[in-house]
């Protein structure tokens, strides 16, 4: 639909965006973290991985099937495997991705790193605005008088936003509601991405 009402006609780049003003510049910080508890990951992972080949390896596939129970018969009979073994696959695959995502995104080093950097903003006066995957983080880890969350789940998000604008100081704590076009030309050019702290 998208591509019908409004084509691609030019793409440009995130540099030549920023060199002309169109979006503002901003730091984008990443930080690579040893993690001790590799183990419990590379279990996740193992066993997601040996349930995919049952799954040939399509991921879209194995998410279908998730949601569709005609597709899980259809899979039963071409694997020839009993319907309820493959609805456990299906359902222990999902468990185990899950587990993999959310050791990813709420890593407590991730977390700890996250505030780290924040709270050296925060010292030096500036306004940062940290983008988190999932609002339960925000609520959960990034709370407090500098902190204002602008997300859906909060009734008061536009007074929220409208006392960042004002302060002099802060944290602006989203997922992906500024992609609706929000701007501030009084953040400092400082952006602090928590997904894009720790690649594991």
């Amino acid at each position: 639909i998208i591509e019908k009402v409004a084509p691609v006609i030019d793409r440009v780049s995130l540099e030549e965006a920023v060199d002309n003003k169109w979006i503002l510049g901003y730091t984008e910080i990443k930080v690579i973290i040893k993690v001790p508890n590799m183990k419990d990951y590379n279990t996740h992972n193992y066993k997601f991985t040996r349930l995919m080949e049952f799954f040939n390896n399509d991921f879209k596939l194995a998410m279908a099937c998730l949601k569709s129970e005609s597709l899980r018969k259809n899979m039963a009979n071409y694997k020839r495997y009993p319907l309820e073994q493959v609805t456990a696959f299906t359902f222990v695959l999902n468990k185990h991705l899950k587990a993999r995502i959310k050791f990813v995104e709420e890593h407590p080093s991730k977390i700890k790193i996250a505030k780290e950097i924040i709270k050296n903003k925060l010292d030096k006066k500036e306004k940062i605005i940290l983008f988190s995957p999932k609002i339960h983080i925000l609520d959960e880890y990034f709370t407090g008088d500098d902190y204002y969350h602008y997300h859906s789940k909060i009734k008061e998000k536009e007074a929220n936003l409208k006392a960042f604008r004002a302060c002099s100081s802060g944290v602006l704590c989203t997922c992906d509601s500024l992609n609706l076009g929000i701007t501030f030309n009084d953040v400092n050019n400082k952006q602090v991405t928590v997904s894009n702290i720790v690649n594991i």
